[in-house]
């Protein structure tokens, strides 16, 4: 019974320690300009390209499942603040398919927000250039596309507004 007890403690002491603010990663990729990147949107037909991607604040690369319930929150989280995030373009990619990444749009309404794309990593290059496969993973970009930060886990909006508020 003891045993059962003090496993319970210890699992609410993680849970808690998990929900602290996530360090920013070192990549080495700081400070440096975002790469061409194709991201096939949600469509299903149309691609963009990262250069093309018209931010005048910071960008914030969320890389997503469809099924990782951190992403959702943060997504959930995202679309809850939107109106005091407008300043920020958010770019949502995936490498699961248009489908898959379709129903996220669709259930969290993504396409009524002019500063959110959805779009799929294609060949998972974005993936690939970050060295993560792991998701949630967030890359924030200021507003001349060069790398500030990078974080593995999911972010909360006091701690996104924080590390977005640069010039």
């Amino acid at each position: 019974m003891k045993l059962i007890r003090y496993t319970s403690l210890i699992l609410i002491f993680a849970n808690l320690l998990g929900c602290s603010d996530l360090d920013p990663l070192r990549t080495g990729l700081e400070g440096k300009t975002l790469p061409s990147f194709p991201i096939l949107l949600k469509d299903g037909n149309t691609f963009i390209n990262t250069t093309s991607i018209d931010n005048k604040g910071p960008l914030v690369f969320l890389y997503f499942s469809p099924y990782c319930p951190y992403c959702k929150a943060e997504i959930d989280n995202i679309v809850e603040n939107i109106t005091s995030l407008n300043k920020i373009q958010f770019v949502l990619v995936s490498g699961y398919s248009i489908d898959e990444i379709q129903k996220i749009s669709d259930q969290y309404k993504l396409s009524k927000y002019n500063n959110i794309i959805v779009g799929r990593d294609t060949g998972y290059k974005i993936a690939d250039y970050f060295g993560s496969y792991r998701v949630p993973y967030t890359a924030i970009y200021d507003k001349n596309k060069k790398l500030k930060h990078s974080f593995l886990g999911k972010m909360d909006i006091g701690q996104l507004r924080k590390v977005t508020d640069f010039d």
